[in-house]
């Protein structure tokens, strides 16, 4: 079984002092100490913990404590899909979720809703490289529910899985206290292609299949009433509103063995950079950001640190990798072959942590900071 976070719209906190919320400091401190999420603490003094005091991942933590490990499994708990082999096929498997309350932005589409539940699905398995054979979609719908919006949502999802060359299978329906949508999706791929997030390794080429920052910028312009430039709002309303998952670029990487780890960043570029770290012992530095063209037409404010848009976003569906060093000329030459394209940010190295070392600055620690859900998340755009 696979549990896997990810990410909604975040709500961000103009203002100078970097700081780390409430729930992630919690992970970061106990994860450290090897102590798991649930606080020592608390459980002496007989505190009950709530769902919010330790947050999704938390809870993901709590739940995998409680499941017997699927000997089988080739990934564990955590990783962007669950892959089993079954007779000579690997098969793998993904599930995600969309709710209105968080994923509908102001002035999207139901139509735009739907599709962004196949995508958040695609997305997932595209990391790993696998080739989406199908998908079952489960329905919690309230009572009160329009039909002409079920109707549009429908017509979101099919478009979405005939652009990735899959249909609905079946599913669910389900009266609910909120309108969600749960995505279950179903892929194949050859064993010897799979692409972990725990196989980083000194000397790899850290690379990103797109850029970073427009999302946090439409976030904050959608969420936050954040003032920008009419013409840079409308083009990332657009993006934001339109994701598309790396699938044809995800399997040509790993077609191609140049990759020894791989993530969806749905959640983030920092926190993405600091799972892989994290899960294959190894610390990364970044020496060049992936800033996307239309945050560079900002004019420049004291209040808006560019750093924090690409790092610290979510909701972008591209794919971070770490590409073995000798490898580089053949998952670049892969991407191009299928119309995409691999951008060098930085390398692996030994040690632990993330790190921004861009020219003629010190190195600097970035936090690990991605969206969680029944958590307030306020990540300031001031200073680094």
């Amino acid at each position: 079984m696979k549990f896997k976070s990810r990410s909604p719209p975040p709500i961000f906190l103009l203002g100078p002092v970097a700081q780390l919320d409430s729930a992630s400091a919690f992970y970061a401190s106990e994860t450290a100490g090897g102590r798991g999420f649930e606080s020592r603490r608390a459980r002496q003094k007989g505190v009950a913990m709530r769902a919010i005091d330790i947050g999704e991942r938390g809870i993901i933590e709590l739940i995998a404590r409680e499941l017997e490990k699927d000997v089988e499994e080739l990934l564990g708990i955590g990783d962007d899909v669950a892959a089993k082999l079954i007779g000579d096929s690997c098969v793998v498997f993904h599930t995600d979720c969309v709710t209105v309350e968080s994923d509908l932005l102001p002035g999207m589409s139901y139509d735009q809703l739907g599709k962004k539940l196949v995508v958040a699905n695609i997305s997932d398995l595209a990391a790993k490289g696998a080739k989406p054979v199908g998908m079952l979609v489960s329905w919690g719908i309230p009572p009160d529910t329009e039909t002409v919006v079920i109707s549009e949502v429908a017509r979101g999802i099919n478009s979405a899985t005939k652009e990735y060359g899959i249909r609905v299978l079946g599913g669910d329906t389900e009266f609910s206290n909120t309108f969600f949508l749960a995505g279950f999706c179903i892929g194949t791929i050859d064993r010897k292609c799979i692409v972990p997030r725990s196989g980083a390794k000194p000397g790899d080429i850290v690379a990103t299949t797109g850029y970073f920052g427009h999302t946090a910028l439409a976030f904050l312009a959608l969420l936050n009433g954040y003032q920008i430039p009419e013409d840079v709002l409308e083009e990332v309303k657009k993006l934001v509103y339109a994701p598309q998952a790396r699938l044809r670029e995800g399997i040509a990487i790993a077609e191609s063995g140049a990759a020894s780890a791989s993530i969806d960043c749905s959640d983030g570029l920092a926190w993405s950079l600091h799972e892989i770290a994290r899960r294959s012992g190894v610390a990364i530095k970044i020496t060049a950001l992936p800033t996307h063209p239309i945050v560079e037409k900002l004019p420049k404010r004291e209040e808006l640190d560019v750093r924090n848009l690409v790092l610290y976003g979510g909701d972008e569906y591209e794919l971070v990798y770490a590409i073995k060093e000798d490898r580089w000329e053949d998952a670049l030459k892969a991407v191009e072959s299928v119309g995409g394209s691999l951008v060098k940010i930085g390398c692996v190295e030994s040690g632990e942590g993330v790190w921004l070392e861009l020219e003629g600055s010190p190195p600097t620690p970035i936090e690990p900071i991605g969206w969680e859900h029944l958590t307030k998340r306020f990540k300031p755009l001031g200073r680094f």
